[in-house]
């Protein structure tokens, strides 16, 4: 498959962490904020390795609040696909949990979140590798992705060739502001690597099956146009947790909004308990 083959339904979809942090922390409010952004689907946190609720006291419970959206998106038309924030010594409790996420979510995708831990890891192909194998073996059907750091050259000690060649799409966290850069150098950087020599994803041996850009909320137009001339048929955007509206209205004006025509936020603002909702969180 090439890069920008089409693994997720074509359109933009919106990750959310903490569903308390969204509106009124309700489910409808975080449909409403989604169609309003002409969103195809969330994605949305389920577990922290094997956990599926944060420490005592903080109240995010990743699993029900999952649970809480999927039927909520699945009535309005929206996908929820579920991810988690895997470790190295990850394994078969980590694959219980995508099995129950592939359940919860009534479709094939699970998105793993693996970062520091691996790159700190002495043995992170081989760790990354067992965790593949025993996810295939506990959840047989899942149509794995995976997302990490937006510039490979970075870091090198990823298991990048592990990770493109167990999974079905790499989403790179292209993030603007977090790296402190210009829109249009983050994206070139992630693809065609450093300027030392180091790899992009198209220098990468072997190349993910395909790619889904994933990117912060700094310049949505700028890095939706990036991503369409590239010729990606989805893109992903790091956080619904305390979008704006204006933010959501940018991201209504992407050509990504409404893959499937329809226009959501229209139709979403005809109701006034939807709107009130809005307005009560800083209106539009």
């Amino acid at each position: 498959m090439a890069l920008n083959a089409t693994v997720l339904p074509a359109g933009q979809y919106g990750w959310i962490h903490d569903l308390r942090a969204i509106l009124d922390g309700t489910p409808q409010a975080a449909v409403t904020l989604a169609q309003a952004a002409g969103l195809t689907g969330m994605l949305v946190k389920y577990n922290d390795g094997s956990s599926t609720t944060a420490g005592e006291g903080s109240g995010e419970a990743w699993q029900w609040q999952f649970r809480q959206l999927a039927p909520a998106c699945a009535a309005a038309g929206l996908a929820c696909i579920p991810w988690g924030y895997v470790y190295p010594t990850d394994r078969a409790p980590f694959a219980q949990l995508v099995a129950a996420a592939l359940q919860d979510s009534n479709q094939p995708f699970y998105i793993l979140d693996a970062e520091i831990d691996f790159d700190n890891d002495s043995s992170a192909a081989a760790d990354a590798q067992a965790l593949l194998s025993a996810i295939h073996q506990g959840a047989p059907n899942v149509r794995l992705l995976y997302t990490s750091w937006g510039w490979p050259d970075q870091h090198p000690n990823f298991p990048w060739a592990v990770m493109n060649a167990g999974t079905q799409a790499f989403l790179p966290q292209i993030y603007p502001a977090l790296i402190g850069t210009d829109p249009t150098s983050a994206y070139n950087r992630a693809f065609l690597g450093g300027n030392g020599g180091g790899q992009g994803i198209y220098q990468m041996q072997p190349q993910p099956a395909a790619v889904i850009p994933t990117f912060d909320l700094s310049a949505i137009a700028t890095l939706a146009s990036l991503a369409r001339t590239g010729g990606f048929t989805a893109v992903t955007w790091w956080v619904m947790d305390g979008m704006t509206s204006a933010q959501a209205t940018q991201l209504n004006s992407t050509p990504y909004a409404h893959a499937a025509g329809v226009d959501w936020r229209t139709a979403t603002l005809n109701a006034y308990g939807v709107l009130a909702a809005i307005r009560k969180a800083g209106g539009w």
